[in-house]
C-alpha cells in the first residue's frame, strides 16, 4: 500500500486534465493522504483552475490536514483541438514528450517545492504545444531513481527508452518493462501517457 496515483480528467470544452502524484512514505497513512489529494486535485481541476492554481489550492488543502505529510505532484491541461499544453509541477520529475512518435525530450518546468513542504508556496505554469502524434508521459520517481546513481542518469535512460514508441499504451508498457526490476522495485510506481491522434 502506497501513495502514488494518477488521474485523467474530462474537462469542459473538450480539454483533458492529466495528473500524477507521489505521497512520501508507505502504508495506510500514505494511501489515505493520496486519496484526499487525488480527490482534491480533481475537484479543483473541474472548477476550471489553471495547473498552477490547482497545485496552489492543493497545497493549501494539505496544510490544513492534521498530521499532514508531503507529496510531489504535477498537473497538465491538454487542448486536443489546438495542441496547447499547460503544465505545473510541485517538486515532481519532468514529463517526457515524444515528438511525432520519434524523438523524446524532457519538458522544461518551473522549479517549485513539493506540496506541504513550505507555507504559501506558488506554482507557475509552463506552456508548450503538442502536434499530431505527439505523446506526453507523466510518471513517479520510482520509475527512474536508483541507489548510488544520479537522478540525471535515470532521466536520460527514460528519455532514450521513450523514443520511437508507436502508441501511448506501448510507451507505458515499454518503460515499465525496461525500468521496473523483476518482482518490482523499492518504491511505488505510477505512469500515465496521452497521445494526440488526429481525427479525420
Amino acid at each position: 500500500v502506497g501513495g502514488d496515483w494518477y488521474d485523467v480528467i474530462d474537462l469542459p470544452g473538450g480539454q483533458i486534465g492529466l495528473a500524477i502524484g507521489d505521497v512520501a512514505g508507505h502504508g495506510l497513512r500514505a494511501a489515505s493522504l493520496m486519496a484526499q489529494l487525488r480527490a482534491g486535485l480533481r475537484a479543483y481541476a473541474l472548477d476550471g483552475h489553471s495547473p498552477g492554481d490547482v497545485l496552489k489550492r492543493l497545497d493549501r488543502m494539505l496544510q490544513t490536514i492534521s498530521g499532514r505529510g508531503m507529496a510531489t505532484a504535477a498537473y497538465a491541461i491538454v487542448e486536443p483541438a489546438t495542441g496547447t499544453l499547460r503544465y505545473a509541477s510541485a517538486g515532481h520529475p519532468p514529463p517526457v514528450i515524444v515528438r511525432g512518435g520519434r524523438e523524446a525530450m524532457l519538458l522544461e518546468t518551473n522549479p517549485a517545492p513539493p506540496l506541504g513542504s513550505l507555507p504559501f508556496s506558488s506554482f507557475s505554469d509552463v506552456q508548450d504545444r503538442l502536434t499530431a502524434n505527439d505523446t506526453i508521459l507523466l510518471y513517479t520517481d520510482g520509475l527512474i531513481e536508483r541507489r548510488h546513481e544520479p537522478l540525471t542518469a535515470g532521466l536520460e535512460r527514460l528519455r532514450a527508452l521513450a523514443s520511437a514508441a508507436a502508441t501511448a499504451e506501448q510507451l507505458c508498457q515499454r518503460v515499465v518493462a525496461q525500468l521496473v526490476p523483476p518482482g518490482g522495485g523499492d518504491d511505488d510506481i505510477a505512469v500515465v501517457a496521452l497521445r494526440v491522434v488526429p481525427v479525420e
